[in-house]
């Protein structure tokens, strides 16, 4: 009873400042593995009605069927009955072309030698943040 007094003590006041920074904080919250490929599915699917609706309604040109050697006599069944080795040298001609412009894509897509040294060098700071322990042995005779 000795400790409880008449006096108050009260809670230091926020300023404006903090309670705005207190609001606008984002609590970051993360997915389970299910709930990331569930979102990741349905974006895909939006993106690909997306593409079909501007296709629909002509803003798009329609992509060309996805002609290959097993299938060219369903996708062209006029072409290749008339002329089949025509036909099958236009559809290598498609395929060759498809496969280049995969490979032109990668190369584009390829990081410089200075953006290899940047990247790995980012890998090895982000390593080190957390503990890095090595063990060096020296072994003098492997008998066996």
């Amino acid at each position: 009873m000795d400790r409880i007094t008449h006096y108050i003590q009260h809670p230091v006041p926020l300023t404006n400042e903090q309670v705005e920074a207190c609001k606008n904080m984002t609590i970051p919250f993360f997915l389970t593995e299910k709930e990331k490929k569930k979102l990741r599915r349905k974006k895909r699917i939006e993106k690909e009605q997306e593409k079909q609706e501007k296709v629909s309604l002509g803003l798009a040109p329609a992509p060309l069927p996805r002609v290959t050697m097993s299938n060219y006599l369903r996708v062209m069944p006029k072409e290749a009955i008339a002329d089949p080795s025509k036909c099958e040298k236009q559809v290598k001609k498609i395929v060759a072309q498809r496969m280049q412009d995969h490979l032109n894509r990668n190369e584009a897509n390829k990081l410089t030698r200075d953006g290899r040294e940047a990247k790995m060098k980012r890998k090895h700071e982000r390593d080190l943040t957390s503990e890095c322990r090595v063990a060096v042995f020296k072994v003098q005779n492997v008998v066996l």
